[in-house]
């Protein structure tokens, strides 16, 4: 059980409905049964990317793929060669291609830099939808390059279109992975734990309840659970 699961175990448990399951009938749908009739599926509420074919991605995912990857790799290209290091600000769009070959071109171009690039600041464009921009530290740390900070400019956006659009794309996409398994009981909750870090509050949720703007299809409720009212749940 992960941590989004555990997290609706515990909402499920506390609503005292009737004895919770986890994955009655194994890796399928649903997740949870409760009280042998109510079929709970939980997912992350996230920001995603939705692409051409349709396909969607965590907006996370190249965070995690090439954030964390560069913090451990920009030490070992080495000191600095001269008095100061450089920090780089990293910022990127989607599509991007594969992500392997990008993280090589990045510290092949890197190494490349033999030495100090004349004035503050260096652009470095290793795909048209991602970019380096090196800036002169205002010290010199023990490597040559650090991450100064990123920027995911498919990130944010209003907080309640945003949190509309992205509900909207979980519940799709649990509606499809649930299909084959529907027939098996008449009542289905979908619970989502809001991991999106936009901050939308009780009364927002509140706002896009009022909109009656979501296409629930046979899903009997729509519950999120925040971080920003943990004691509580909000049913759209």
């Amino acid at each position: 059980m992960d941590l989004t699961e555990s997290r609706v175990r515990d909402y499920l448990v506390a609503i005292d409905i009737g004895h919770v399951q986890w994955e009655p009938f194994g890796n399928v749908c649903p997740d949870f049964l409760v009280a042998g009739s109510v079929a709970v599926e939980a997912r992350r509420l996230n920001q995603n990317f939705v692409h051409r074919d349709g396909s969607i991605e965590g907006i996370e995912s190249v965070e995690r793929s090439l954030v964390e990857w560069l913090q451990r790799e920009l030490p070992k290209i080495g000191a600095p060669t001269g008095d100061t290091s450089w920090s780089i600000f990293l910022q990127w769009r989607r599509p991007l291609p594969k992500l392997t070959p990008l993280r090589k071109d990045i510290v092949r171009r890197l190494k490349a830099i033999e030495t100090d690039p004349p004035g503050p600041v260096h652009i470095i464009d290793i795909d048209p939808g991602l970019r380096l921009e090196l800036r002169r530290a205002e010290w010199r740390y023990e490597s040559r390059f650090i991450l100064g900070a990123v920027d995911d400019r498919d990130r944010g956006g209003f907080i309640v279109s945003e949190a509309l659009r992205n509900v909207q794309l979980c519940i799709d996409e649990k509606s499809r992975k649930s299909a084959s398994t529907r027939h098996r009981f008449r009542e289905w909750w979908l619970v989502l734990v809001d991991t999106t870090g936009l901050g939308i509050g009780r009364r927002d949720w509140l706002e896009i309840r009022g909109l009656n703007a979501l296409a629930k299809g046979e899903w009997s409720k729509v519950v999120i659970l925040s971080p920003e009212f943990p004691a509580e749940s909000i049913e759209l």
